[in-house]
Formats: structure tokens, C-alpha cells, sequence
């Protein structure tokens, strides 16, 4: 067996091969599988950029020009303004009429001479289309055009011409719609302490069970009805795999070895209800107390014998319920992480005030041996904690010299909320020093990993004794076969034709979590009929060479029908619906607690959209799983086994590594940022999307075109129960606003990571710290100043959406002015909760953005690692590459930290000054300790022997390499019995 090393820079020299096998995908297999994803991936792969036509320039026009009439407006109410205001719009309109003038020529040539192109196309749709655009266009461009005579033969600017303009503009669609957020229910950040009170007796817990029987007849009824037969059978939750068959068969079908296995090996996680059914419990080795249940019961009754759940409620000694959940120092901190997982909890105080116990639900495992009923509880168990190296104290730091190096040259006005000029250069020199500081201690010390980190490890049990149950009281308990379904997390995937009451349903998708956490779970199309697909081949040209794969193609060309998949198999399919026709969706959980809690996002009809979801921790095993599909993929093009290859495995597989890779390294760097900020942390369920863009062009409200744009990460809930040990409110809320942050900054630098070399992503980090460099006013708008938001050249549902967070409580940070990245133009912002530091990390056109924080250093402080162990590389002329990267994501997230500090308003001039130092040596331990653990550990980007790797998909591999060196980290930060070697690690 062999080892084979694979570089970033690899994947982008054979780009030409990826290109051409995906021509040959275009030529050979667009009647199997075809969906526009694959031209938007060949689109990806190329970083074409297609050059605008005269109506994509017109239309630009006419949103500039809605801008400027919107603008003149607002400051014309403003008398000592107003003549400067108009003064400055006469000269703007005079410039940009000359260019639409220009660009309503060209347009309507273009809609002449289309006509030709559609001679041999067959679908009546886009014929149809063609004569409603023109239709349009002769019906809007006149109005604004004699409009705009009329204001420029004038002597002055007429307020009333300005408004009937303003007013003509906004009658029409320009582009797709804004993707909104809730504003009090922010995607990222800790979930709320909102849990239900335990149940005092039978009856009210029964209620919880959703059982309908008397509490006397449930009590008796287990004593009375015992069948082996009723308590061997499995169900979702306990679903039998050959991994759990070959488990029981290890711990020799024993119950007292089944217990201590579960007890001594899985991680408690502080979490209500079944969530991951007992197979992904294995495979994470963490669950809650329902999930560690399912997988004793699975190994049990896999084991023949009878087992059944435990719901009860219970008092517990408060000690060690503080152990229990992570080790915190405050009872509070403890109820906190109980409440946040919606544990139902209370703390059970004396008369006197003293803490007694802690009363809350929970469920343990009874299974039937030698004629009785034997009470196990394999998931309340107590850690051994070791603390983490204090890497913040080795370091000689004057913070009054930092402070002043990096203020040099700032500008802040406190009054209006904006600041500027952050002195990015000193920022760098200021690091590197105090870098080198924290290395060369660390290199110079005999320190093992366990020392660095800390750990986190189970008290074993030994022996075949069963302990007895820890519990102090048993207020209620009920015994149950299966868990009842209200006690079961769901996900929903749910397709409509539009947004809003009056949209019509196209598929509707439900599923338990524990049905779906090991499987590719995708939404993409398909042509409808035979006929669809027949329009599309006679439109491709026959010779598929990089010039001629078009860059777009006709609105509603085709008709596709909208399917959800599941791994390799289709489950679902609806509609007949036009390509590039914009959609609706709506997905999210469903949970004990909350019930139903939907996010609805914008599909553009032909899109490829990967969903991850995650649980408490994406398993090596899902990882595992989409490489060797990529594999598969290879060798089936190898054989010409053209029956078996699918959008699902090549570039589904693509987009699965992408939203997988951002939830493990968002969970890693939690994970880092926890231990450096005194605070225990737990992921729990989150989901997203990742998929190819398809843009589509609107001609005075008419869709005309779609376009192949790239690729979007969208993360629409990324959920953690967190708590400060000492229960500090502070330091929980700056760790929420950081792992927010820096967890939104992978949406960008992630797709980055898998498809350019060029840093050409965008993301609210990355556009603010441009404007930032670029000298831009950086506001944050709050109730006292929102009304300097018509300052800036916002869309209106944009600068709407910041009205109502305002509105609502909430504070948004954005910078000054556009920016453009690669041909995209917009702005960054983030809106945060200033109770709970939870936040949205956004980018104009709606797309959940990233901003950059604190603990991104420790994928900077990753790279720099490598880069030092380069003797482990296959090719060691990487290792600048790996430098560069690191200096580039480790400046970036100390620099918006900085920036989110100063325009806190919440803090004073001294509190921003202290805080600024507390970020800095944040940053330079989480960057240090990063650093180390790949350094040190000699962790490489590593796939094994047997996985061949195929040229379509070797970015995809490559990226998966790095995700599973990012779970073996993040596996040294949760409770694991550590090694403190090399061998230990990588095994």
C-alpha cells in the first residue's frame, strides 16, 4: 500500500484535463443525466468571463440610474443641500444618457438578429419569450427615454420629472430576488436557553411522551405484557448496520461489555431528542443521552438481548452535572449549555438559597437478563480535564505600543458610526514579532500535544459491574419500546414556485435525522421529457471544444423537473418547470422544542444545490464515502461504463466536499477558539447548501438569458450550545461574534480553496476589509443613526433589510462604497445581535457572506504549519504556497476583529483599547497553537493507497484530504484518550 501526497497546485496544472473530460461528460452523456450544472462547472473550472451584451449593459444603466434618482430625492428635502444635490444629478444624467442612448442601440439589434439563432430552435416557449422581451423593451424604453429628454432640455432639474422617472424605473424587475434573513432569528451563533420545565409526575410526563393512557396503566404495563419479541426489534433509531452487527459480535454479544463500551467511548453532548440513531453515533463517537441510549439498545438487541429506553425525570448532584456537560465552574454555566441543547433542566434550590440538584429529563437503557429487568445509564458519566497552555503568557506584550501602531492614522467619528484608516502594515509587523515570540517558546519546549491543548477524557469504567443508576431522585419514568416520533428531529426540503402565501408547493421532502446523516442528500433537475432533452442537444453545437460550450442559454430553452436524491438514487421528482426560471425553497429542522423552523432561499431552475447536514460533528466515515464515489466516477469513465456515471457522483461529489469542508473546519475552529476562550462548545444541527450559480438576465422585467456565474455556499443555520466556564456573559457573547464570523468567512475561502488560485471569492469579511485598505468609512448603523444608511448606493431591498434589524434591536456593519472583486460588485455587512453576539454575515444580492474574526487565524496558523513540515510534502516546492496562505488568512482576521472592535457601541474608548489587546493575544494563541498541532504532529494532506485519483475529481479528493485531517484534529479537542505521538494521530 501506498501513500500519495496530492497539492492544491496539482488540481489547478490539470484544469485542461478536467476541462476536456467535462466536454466529453457535455458530449456523451447529456442525454443520461445532463443538467445545467455540468456548463457551470466547466464555467468554474475556466474562470471564463463572457463579455456583457448591449442589453446586460442597459440594464446596468438603468440600475445606476435608478440609484441616482433615489438619491436626489432623499437629499433634495434638504434645502441647504438641495441645489448642490441637483447641480451634481444634472451633470451625472447628462454622462449616463449619452451610454444608454448607446446601449438601446445595441440592444435592440440584438433582439432583432436573435431572432436568426432561434430559427432552428423547436420550443415555442423561447419563441414566445423573444416577442414578449421585445415587446417590453418597446414598451419601457420609449417612456424613459423621452423622460430623460425632457429633464435634459430643461434649465433646471424638475423634482417632479425626477420622481416620475424614480417611479417608471422601479415598475419593472431588474434581477432575481434579495435572499432574506430573519432578523431576530440570526443563522449563526448559540442557540437559545429556551428549554421546558422537567415533569413533576406521571401525568405531565406522559404528556411529553405524547402517550394518552392512564399513568397507572403505563407503569403497569411493562410488568405485565413482557415479550422477547416486542423488545428485539429495531427501528430508525436503533436501524441495524453491518458496522454495529460486527460491534456487538467484538464485545461478545455481553450486555455488561455493550455498556461499557457506549460508556467508556462516546462523548456526552448536551442535546434533546433522538438526533442521530445509534450507526452515526458510532461513527462521531459523541450523542446525547437519547442517541447513546439507541446505540446501547441497537448493540443489545443485535446482540438477542431484549432492551428498551428509560424516559424519566430525575435529580442529579449539581458537581457533577458541571463535569458532566464540559467542566464549567458555575452551576448557571451548566444550566446555560443544558438549556441552549433544550434539555429540560431546573435547579433545585434549599430554602436557604443552596443548590441541591439539578431536576431534568433524560433517558438511560433497561435490558432483560437472567429473568429481570437490569437499569444501565451509559451516557451520564464524569471527565478527567487537563487546562491548555496558556500561550498568551510566554509573550513580552506591550499593548499600549501595539494599540498605537495600528491606530496610526485612524480615523473615527463616534457620532455618525463610522471609522476608518486601520493601519493594516504595523498590524503585520506587530504580529510577526509577537509570532515569534509564541513559536520559538513552543519549539523550544518539550511539551506534548495533551500539554498544549489540554484534554478532555472519560473516567473509565472497569470491571463487569454495572454501576448503579447516578441519579439522587426519580420523580417520573416511563418505559418505551421505540422513542416516540415527537421526540425525533426531522429535516425538510420544500420547493415552490415563487415566495410568499400565494406560491404553489412543487415537491415537498421530510426525513428523521437518523435516517439521513450518513447519505448525500442533493436537490437538482432533470430535463422533463424526452423531448427537452432532444431541444437541448439540437441547440449545443456538436463540436465540443472550449471556444464553442456557450456561455448561456435561452430562458425556458427546456423544461426540467425538480428532483431530491439521496446518494446515487432519485426519491422524488415533480414538475415541468422553464429553465432559469426563479424559485423558492424553504428547509430546515424540526425539533422537540421549536417544531418547524424554516429558511427560505432563492433556486434558479437548473441549478445543482449539495445539502450537508450536520449533527454534532460530520463523521469520518461521510467523508470517506464521497471519496471513494469520486473514485468510482473515475474508473467508470476509465471502463466506459457510461450508464453509471451521474451529476450525483461527478459533480454533485464537487459540491458535497465544499459544504462538508465547511462544517468540519468551521467545528474545528470553534473548537480552537473555545480553548482559548474559556468556553465549552458543542455544534449542533446545522445545514447548508453548496451549488453552481446560474444568474439570470431580466430585459425590463422579462427574463431573457441564464448564465453559468459560478458557485455559491450558502449556510442557512449554523447552530452551537456555548458557555464560558465561569459563566461570563462577555467572553460567551465575543465568542458568538468570533465563530460566527470566522465560520462565515469559509463560504468564501472554501469555494476558493476548490476552484481558483486567484483569491477571486467574495465574502462581508473580504469586502470589508478591501474597504478598509481602500480608506472607505466603515458604519455601524443602530437605532441612532440609521438614517445615514441613504447615504450609500443600496438596493432597496438591501438598505429594507437593514431598516428592519435595526428596527428589531439589532446593529449592521457595512463599509462606504462598492466593491468589485473579478467582475462582481457590491457590498459586505454583517448584522449582529449585541444580547447574544449570534449574527447573518452577508453580501449584497443576499447570499449568507463571511467576516473574518479572530479564530480564522488557526487555519492561518494550519497553513503555516505545513509549510514548516514540508519534508512530509510530496512536492516540498509547495511550502510557499502554504506560507503565503497563512500570512494572507491570519493578517485578514486579526484586521476585521480590530475593525469589529472599534465600531462596538457597546464599549468605551478604554474598553475598545483593552479589547483589542484581548483579540490580538487571542489571535496569536489560537495562530501559534494551530501552527503546532501540524507542525509538530507532521500532519500532510494524506490519502490512502487504495483510492486512485481521477482527474475530474482530483480537487475534490484533494479538498477531502484536508477535511479529514481537520476531523482528526478537531478529534484531539472533544473527549478522546489521547496519544501523545505522531503514529497515534495519524492512525
Amino acid at each position: 500500500m501506498t501513500t500519495k501526497y496530492i497539492q492544491l497546485d496539482d488540481i489547478r496544472q490539470n484544469k485542461k484535463l478536467l476541462s476536456s473530460i467535462i466536454y466529453s461528460l457535455l458530449a456523451c452523456f447529456m442525454f443520461v443525466f445532463y443538467s445545467p450544472s455540468a456548463l457551470a462547472l466547466h464555467y468554474v473550472l475556466e474562470s471564463k468571463q463572457v463579455p456583457k451584451t448591449s442589453s446586460e449593459k442597459l440594464m446596468d444603466g438603468l440600475v445606476n440610474l435608478e440609484r441616482i434618482t433615489r438619491e436626489v430625492l432623499f437629499y433634495s428635502k434638504d434645502e441647504p443641500q438641495k441645489v448642490k444635490v441637483l447641480e451634481r444629478y444634472e451633470d451625472n444624467l447628462s454622462i449616463l444618457d449619452s451610454k444608454l442612448q448607446k446601449y438601446a442601440k445595441g440592444t435592440r439589434k440584438e433582439l432583432e438578429s436573435y431572432w436568426d439563432v432561434l430559427d432552428s430552435v423547436e420550443s415555442e416557449t423561447v419563441k414566445e419569450m423573444q416577442s414578449q422581451l421585445i415587446a417590453s423593451f418597446d414598451k419601457y424604453w420609449p417612456m424613459i427615454d423621452r423622460n430623460l429628454n425632457e429633464q435634459l432640455k430643461g434649465e433646471d432639474t424638475n423634482i417632479e420629472s425626477v420622481e416620475a422617472l424614480y417611479q417608471l424605473l422601479t415598475q419593472f424587475k431588474i434581477g432575481p430576488e434579495h435572499h432574506k434573513y430573519d432578523s431576530e432569528n440570526m443563522p449563526f451563533g448559540s442557540l437559545p436557553n429556551v428549554a421546558y420545565t422537567p415533569s413533576q409526575d406521571m401525568s405531565s410526563l406522559l404528556t411529553r411522551l405524547d402517550i394518552e393512557i392512564s399513568p397507572a396503566i403505563a407503569r403497569a404495563s411493562f410488568v405485565r405484557n413482557i415479550s422477547v419479541d416486542d423488545y428485539l426489534q429495531f427501528n430508525i433509531d436503533t436501524a441495524q448496520t453491518l458496522e454495529l452487527t460486527e460491534l456487538a459480535e467484538t464485545l461478545e454479544r455481553n450486555p455488561q461489555k455493550i455498556f461499557q463500551y457506549v460508556y467508556n467511548n462516546i462523548e456526552y453532548v448536551p442535546a434533546f431528542g433522538s438526533i442521530q440513531g445509534a450507526d452515526y453515533t458510532v461513527q462521531t463517537e459523541r450523542g446525547n443521552a437519547f442517541d447513546q441510549a439507541s446505540l446501547m439498545i441497537a448493540l443489545l438487541r443485535a446482540s438477542g438481548v431484549p432492551s428498551r429506553y428509560v424516559y424519566g425525570s430525575v435529580d442529579v448532584n449539581p458537581s457533577n452535572v458541571m463535569n458532566w456537560v464540559g467542566g464549567v465552574n458555575e452551576v448557571e454555566a451548566a444550566q446555560n449549555l443544558l438549556g441552549q441543547g433544550g434539555v429540560p433542566n431546573i435547579i433545585v434550590k434549599s430554602s436557604n438559597g443552596d443548590t441541591v440538584s439539578f431536576n431534568i429529563e433524560h433517558v438511560w437503557v433497561e435490558f432483560y437478563q437472567n429473568g429481570e429487568w437490569v437499569a444501565a445509564d451509559p451516557s451520564f458519566k464524569q471527565y478527567d480535564y487537563t487546562t491548555p497552555l496558556d500561550i498568551n503568557s510566554i509573550m513580552t506584550f506591550d499593548s499600549e505600543k501595539f494599540v498605537s501602531k495600528i491606530v496610526e492614522g485612524l480615523v473615527v467619528d463616534e457620532v455618525d458610526g463610522w471609522v476608518k484608516g486601520l493601519n493594516q502594515e504595523n498590524l503585520i509587523l506587530q504580529l510577526q514579532e509577537m509570532q515569534s515570540q509564541s513559536e520559538s517558546y513552543i519549539n523550544s519546549q518539550s511539551v506534548t500535544l495533551g500539554e498544549v491543548i489540554g484534554t478532555k477524557n472519560i473516567v473509565q469504567l472497569v470491571g463487569d459491574r454495572i454501576p448503579r443508576l447516578p441519579y439522587l431522585k426519580v420523580r417520573a419514568s416511563q418505559s418505551l419500546k421505540f422513542l416516540p416520533d415527537n421526540l425525533r428531529h426531522k429535516f425538510k426540503y420544500e420547493l415552490n414556485d415563487g415566495s410568499g402565501v400565494f406560491s404553489n408547493t412543487i415537491l415537498s421532502f421530510v426525513v428523521s435525522l437518523p435516517e439521513i446523516l450518513s447519505s448525500r442528500l442533493a436537490m437538482s433537475f432533470a430535463p422533463s421529457t424526452q423531448q427537452d432533452i432532444d431541444a437541448l442537444i439540437d441547440y449545443l453545437p456538436s463540436d465540443y471544444t472550449s471556444s464553442s460550450v456557450p456561455s448561456s442559454l435561452p430562458y425556458g430553452l427546456i423544461n426540467l423537473k425538480a428532483r431530491i436524491s439521496i446518494d446515487e438514487s432519485v426519491i422524488l421528482e415533480r414538475g415541468s418547470i422553464p429553465l432559469g426560471k426563479e424559485l423558492s425553497s424553504r428547509k430546515g429542522f424540526w425539533t422537540p422544542r421549536f417544531g418547524w423552523e424554516l429558511e427560505e432561499s432563492p433556486v434558479i431552475t437548473g441549478e445543482y444545490h449539495a445539502i450537508g447536514i450536520d449533527s454534532h460533528g460530520v463523521s469520518k466515515r461521510v467523508i470517506e464515502d464521497i471519496a471513494n464515489v469520486a473514485s468510482e466516477a473515475k474508473s467508470y469513465l476509465d471502463q466506459g461504463a457510461t450508464e453509471k456515471v451521474s451529476n450525483h457522483n461527478t459533480i454533485g461529489a464537487v459540491l458535497q466536499t465544499g459544504i462538508q469542508s465547511f462544517m468540519v473546519e468551521s467545528n474545528m475552529m470553534s473548537k480552537l477558539a473555545a480553548l482559548e476562550s474559556g468556553v465549552v462548545h458543542y455544534r449542533q444541527p446545522s445545514f447548508g447548501t453548496f451549488s453552481n450559480s446560474i444568474s439570470v438576465s431580466y430585459l425590463f422585467g422579462l427574463p431573457s438569458k441564464i448564465e453559468f456565474s459560478g458557485v455559491v455556499m450558502d449556510v442557512d443555520r449554523l447552530s452551537d450550545n456555548a458557555e464560558a466556564k465561569s459563566n461570563c456573559r462577555d467572553r460567551w457573547m465575543t465568542f458568538n461574534r468570533n465563530s460566527g464570523a470566522a465560520a462565515s468567512y469559509l463560504e468564501h475561502s472554501i469555494p476558493e480553496k476548490l476552484f481558483s488560485d486567484n483569491n477571486g471569492g467574495v465574502s462581508a469579511v473580504k469586502l470589508i476589509g478591501l474597504a478598509n485598505s481602500q480608506g472607505q468609512k466603515l458604519y455601524t448603523f443602530d437605532k441612532a443613526n440609521i438614517s445615514l444608511v441613504e447615504n450609500l448606493s443600496l438596493h432597496n431591498d438591501v438598505r429594507q433589510e437593514i431598516y428592519q434589524a435595526v428596527q428589531v434591536g439589532n446593529t449592521v456593519t457595512i463599509h462606504e462604497s462598492p466593491i468589485t472583486v473579478n467582475g462582481w460588485s457590491g457590498y459586505g455587512y454583517v448584522k449582529i445581535d449585541p444580547e447574544t453576539g449570534s449574527g447573518a454575515y452577508k453580501i449584497s444580492g443576499g447570499a449568507n457572506g463571511g467576516a473574518l474574526s479572530t479564530i480564522f487565524a488557526s487555519i492561518g496558523g494550519f497553513f503555516d504549519g505545513q509549510s514548516k513540515f514540508k519534508d512530509h510534502w510530496f512536492n516540498p516546492g509547495n511550502s510557499p504556497l502554504y506560507s503565503r496562505l497563512a500570512k494572507m488568512f491570519g493578517n485578514a482576521s486579526l484586521t476585521i476583529s480590530i475593525i469589529d472592535t472599534i465600531l462596538n457601541p457597546d464599549l468605551t474608548t478604554s474598553q475598545k483599547v483593552g479589547q483589542i489587546v484581548i483579540n490580538t493575544a487571542a489571535f496569536i494563541g489560537s495562530y501559534a497553537l494551530s501552527s503546532y498541532l501540524v507542525s509538530t504532529l507532521g500532519v500532510g494532506l494524506v490519502v490512502g493507497g487504495p483510492v486512485i485519483m481521477l482527474s475530474l475529481l482530483l480537487v475534490t479528493l484533494a479538498i477531502l484530504q484536508s477535511i479529514l485531517i481537520s476531523l482528526i484534529i478537531e478529534s484531539y479537542l472533544t473527549n478522546r484518550n489521547y496519544k501523545e505521538n505522531k503514529e497515534g494521530l495519524l492512525a
